[in-house]
């Protein structure tokens, strides 16, 4: 008499039954959960860069027209802002 073992694909097929008996199936579709959410990301995405590059432009602008910055820095603080808000 000896002991049987289950084969390994009894195990998985069992294994398997029981993740979807247990779990929504459907809340782990990460297609269909985040297709509605796609355009919301990137308008959201688009302001934070806005704000991001606003409020360096208007410390740069503001530094330049009360006359403690230069031309060419305010310049250069512009393209520094700008390169990280538009990636």
């Amino acid at each position: 008499m000896s002991l049987t073992t289950k084969s390994q694909r009894q195990i998985r097929k069992r294994l398997q039954k029981r993740v979807e008996n247990t779990f929504d199936l459907d809340l782990l579709d990460y297609k269909k959960r985040a297709a509605p959410l796609k355009y919301k990301s990137k308008i959201l995405g688009l302001a934070v860069a806005a704000g991001v590059y606003g409020v360096g432009f208007g410390l740069a602008y503001f530094g330049w027209k009360a006359g403690i910055t230069e031309y060419d820095v305010f310049a250069k603080v512009v393209w520094i802002f700008m390169i990280p808000a538009s990636v």
